[in-house]
């Protein structure tokens, strides 16, 4: 009796646990500066609330590169345009401003490149932050025809318990990687099989290592107390226009809801991308380019793509259709299916943009241009084709004042599926991979990594391992295949044993 107590115990407090995260992102902001921030607030009881987030005199652009995040009520905790962070009344937190370059702050401060910034909630009150940086050199090049792309991530972490409780960023402008060439749009996250980190995936602009213009990614693993580069993929083989224009406004990753899937879109192509995601090592696999059929193949490239609460259906916006794509057909050709066209004359229309799963699991379909005061929205996005339920311009903001030139709504704020959980059962020690790294390492495995009390060394019994810092010093050396971490400080150590070297993480 005892251990079936404990066993429900456990059950409804992770069930509580997960219902209390995934209220992070139960309310959304969007609108335009100069017409205004209004929040849409998914509540438990399958009603919506709207009302205007910002006054007149604090307006901030949130229009696609925005991002927020919510408390576990489903109250905005703090949001922020790309550039600026801020908190639940509008003021900019102690810290939270000007977080970019000033040259590309001053330029850009109006900037409309999707999914552009991210929150990422960790334990203790504390935040993260990331965004797009570019240097002096990088924006001088961009009033050219082959302009250079951001070349820096930054991150910046939020410890909401500082400043009297009101928040401070008390790291700012970190450089989370400075080393690449990034896309302005497409940044998203999926939640660590351990259930508490997270995955950080950015779209590449790199062409280093196949000298033409590929599909790639770059995922980084955030944790606790680290950030850490894992892997820098390349899918040469996938279809992908060369970015002539210098510029990617709009483009969407998209996870389905068990993280096992990620699919991605860019207005380069009139393409599905769709890759396999693997939770325990953040790698992507089983890359395929998906084309929709002549029959509703248009010069309209993608921009919005986002997964059904089944994940059995995923769907995608071009600037002026709504498709659905069925991954349980046979073929391709039967898999898709058009939802909808405009909503309107050319003229008035409201274009397509990033779409978005809501906590209702009914799916938003967001604007790239701004002379609306609607949303379409699909209502029962789990059922085949029509059954799907189009309802175009169903969630109206007409109750809300707004500028005679219309009310500027935008995009949902990019945020992760924060409610999702730990995996189970959890990754095996193989499946973690041979270290954070996880390319190009030959047979030495090192697992769990990251760890805080034991990691293991498969394939080199008898070998002579070093445990390293990461400027050299040796810490460690050992024959044994087991070394304690315990005592030492959170962060990235490195392990070597004859020619290979692998990073750890000690959480």
């Amino acid at each position: 009796m005892k251990q079936a107590f404990v066993f429900c115990f456990f059950f409804l407090n992770v069930t509580t646990f997960l219902h209390a995260q995934s209220q992070r992102n139960a309310t959304w902001l969007n609108g335009a500066l100069g017409w205004g921030n209004w929040a849409t607030q998914f509540n438990t009881n399958n009603t919506i609330t709207q009302y205007q987030f910002a006054i007149q005199s604090k307006l901030r652009n949130c229009r696609s590169s925005h991002s927020n995040i919510c408390d576990t009520n489903g109250r905005v905790v703090l949001y922020s345009d790309g550039f600026d962070v801020l908190d639940s009344n509008n003021n900019i937190l102690a810290g939270g401003g000007q977080l970019a370059d000033p040259s590309f702050y001053n330029y850009f401060n109006k900037y409309s490149y999707s999914q552009a910034s991210i929150f990422l909630p960790m334990e203790n009150n504390i935040y993260y932050f990331i965004n797009l940086g570019v240097t002096d050199a990088c924006l001088s090049t961009w009033g050219n025809p082959n302009r250079q792309l951001p070349n820096r991530l930054y991150y910046h972490k939020i410890d909401m318990s500082l400043n009297g409780g009101a928040g401070k960023v008390y790291e700012r402008m970190q450089i989370l990687d400075s080393a690449g060439s990034f896309e302005v749009s497409a940044l998203s996250a999926c939640r660590h099989a351990n259930g508490k980190d997270w995955w950080l995936v950015k779209q590449g602009a790199d062409s280093v290592f196949t000298g033409a213009d590929n599909v790639n990614f770059y995922t980084y693993l955030i944790t606790q107390d680290s950030v850490v580069q894992i892997h820098h993929q390349f899918f040469p083989n996938l279809p992908f226009a060369p970015n002539t224009a210098g510029i990617v406004e709009h483009g969407q990753i998209s996870f389905n809801n068990l993280g096992t899937q990620m699919a991605f879109v860019t207005r380069q192509k009139q393409i599905l991308y769709l890759f396999d995601f693997d939770r325990c090592t953040g790698k992507l696999n089983n890359a395929q380019a998906i084309n929709p059929p002549a029959g509703i193949a248009s010069n309209t490239a993608m921009c919005g793509v986002c997964f059904s609460r089944n994940d059995r259906f995923i769907y995608l916006a071009r600037a002026g259709a709504i498709f659905q794509y069925d991954t349980y057909a046979a073929d391709s050709a039967s898999a898709w299916y058009q939802v909808a066209e405009r909503d309107t004359i050319p003229t008035e229309f409201n274009t397509y943009g990033n779409i978005y799963l809501a906590n209702n699991n009914r799916i938003y379909i967001g604007a790239r241009s701004l002379n609306g005061s609607t949303m379409s929205v699909i209502n029962n996005p789990d059922a085949k084709e029509a059954l799907c339920g189009w309802c175009p311009k169903c969630l109206r903001f007409d109750s809300v004042a707004y500028a005679a030139n219309g009310i500027g709504v935008s995009q949902p704020s990019n945020m992760a599926n924060y409610g999702l959980g730990k995996l189970n059962p959890p990754c095996e020690p193989l499946s973690v991979g041979t270290s954070l790294q996880g390319e190009g390492l030959g047979e030495l495995v090192i697992y769990p990594n990251p760890s805080n009390s034991l990691i293991y060394i498969k394939n080199r019994k008898g070998k002579t391992k070093q445990l390293m810092n990461l400027i050299g010093d040796i810490l460690l050396t050992t024959q044994q295949d087991e070394i304690e971490i315990s005592r030492l400080a959170s962060g990235i150590y490195l392990i070597r044993c004859e020619e290979e070297t692998v990073k750890v993480l000690v959480e």
